[in-house]
């Protein structure tokens, strides 16, 4: 397919190079919705240890997988025609996938999703401003979303294509399955430029390749035989770039610490999230809620993050309630709190315990199956099936750096019991305990 930019103006992309936009996706560029995502960091946190990943935003992801879709135009198969309605439709359905995404991603909607928030189905809602089924993305007319503007999209793209960009950004028509699926251009982008920054991989060759070996053939998405071998450096990075974002105690702490301090903002009725919160103005507000939050937002931002005890690993995810039920997780938190502090003083007399789950499920790994050109299906990877469970000290004077000083006959001790308690609460013998910082081994 001809390449279809005329003006000069690039963007230089890390992972990519040169990216030459056309015009009528420059007219969107400066929208005050895709402009916000310069604030809003593709990690589900402020990394102090995974550094080159601490600061990466997703307007830069959104660029990358805009480019990555045109580089999968450009390589179209020519008995496979593409309207010049679809082609657009498709290119703005990349850059602005991410369009109502919160701040600290993830981190932000786990506990939204409680109260209905979806970004991936908000899209609509967002850029029109109306409200969901479930869940209020618009609080006045000429709401401002970022620094005082409104919303601009909506004055540019028409509502009947703003509704069909939002189904192709959720995975549906034609061209979802190449936005949203198991192995889409969304997720190959995030994962090689999150892995680039941190230093896993050292260019974009492997994506940009990909992405010219995809395409839409009766309703299925497509792979070019030859590059089966693409999808499992693929599957291979992804595992590496998961085991760290999941597994790292450091990281594990800091979600931890910034959940909860959501979460002791809603339980004060305080509404400390908008959909379209920045980072940094989410955590301006969480600080401003308590004295409590304000601490925790503090130490979160100098990096005095909750010592952690122990990770631990079951197979049983429909108990992920347990823990993220807030009211069940506190009297948990209380009874390890009075375990710990009756069988391990006088270090421990003071202890106050908090824990996070994370839900693996398709994460560190996740398994393809896909149709190749010569009409066979190609089956790639795993699955991962796993619920991560984190025990943390709130303790200032038990912050990560000190509960390392403490002997490891001790720390090893206190994980035993603490397994003994999570085990009999999960009624799963099969418990592990996650060798904490082996992730870095992963090969």
């Amino acid at each position: 397919m001809k390449k279809i930019h005329k003006s000069k103006r690039y963007v230089y992309d890390p992972l990519y190079g040169i990216i030459y936009l056309p015009d009528f996706i420059w007219d969107i560029v400066h929208s005050p919705e895709l402009q916000r995502l310069r604030e809003v960091r593709l990690c589900n946190i402020n990394s102090l240890c995974l550094t080159g990943g601490a600061n990466i935003n997703r307007y830069e992801h959104a660029l990358g997988t805009y480019h990555l879709a045109q580089e999968c135009l450009n390589s179209w198969p020519p008995l496979n025609p593409i309207s010049e309605k679809e082609r657009k439709l498709f290119l703005f359905a990349a850059l602005l996938h991410d369009m109502a995404s919160a701040a600290f991603g993830h981190s932000v909607e786990y506990i939204e999703s409680k109260e209905g928030f979806d970004h991936e189905k908000a899209f609509e809602y967002v850029a029109v401003g109306e409200k969901g089924q479930s869940y209020l993305y618009k609080s006045a007319t000429l709401e401002p979303i970022f620094f005082g503007m409104t919303r601009e999209l909506s004055s540019k793209i028409t509502k009947e294509d703003l509704e069909a960009i939002g189904k192709i950004i959720t995975g549906m028509g034609r061209f979802g399955p190449l936005i949203n699926s198991t192995m889409d251009l969304d997720n190959i982008d995030n994962v090689f430029r999150l892995a680039y920054h941190i230093g896993l991989v050292k260019s974009g060759e492997v994506p940009l390749k990909l992405a010219k070996s995809l395409w839409i053939e009766n309703g299925k998405l497509v792979l070019s035989k030859e590059a089966v071998c693409l999808v499992e450096e693929w599957h291979k990075v992804r595992k590496k770039l998961y085991l760290l974002l999941l597994r790292n105690p450091e990281e594990f702490s800091a979600k931890c610490m910034l959940s909860e301090a959501i979460e002791l903002a809603k339980a004060k009725e305080f509404l400390p999230f908008s959909w379209h919160d920045v980072d940094y103005e989410l955590l301006q507000k969480l600080s401003e809620v308590s004295s409590e939050t304000s601490m925790l937002i503090s130490r979160l931002m100098k990096g005095s993050l909750y010592g952690c005890i122990g990770i631990f690993s079951t197979r049983k995810t429909d108990k992920y309630e347990i823990f993220s039920d807030t009211s069940r997780r506190r009297k948990l938190e209380d009874e390890l709190t009075k375990m710990m502090r009756s069988k391990f003083s006088p270090h421990f007399k003071s202890a106050m315990v908090a824990i996070h789950q994370i839900i693996d499920v398709n994460k560190t790994e996740r398994q393809v199956c896909i149709q190749t050109d010569d009409g066979q299906v190609t089956q790639i990877g795993q699955s991962s099936n796993q619920l991560l469970i984190g025990v943390f000290l709130k303790n200032v004077d038990l912050d990560m750096y000190k509960i390392n000083t403490f002997p490891n006959n001790v720390i090893s001790r206190i994980r035993h019991e603490i397994s003994i308690c999570i085990s009999n609460i999960l009624e799963d013998e099969s418990l592990e305990e996650v060798e904490l910082y082996d992730e870095i081994k992963c090969e």
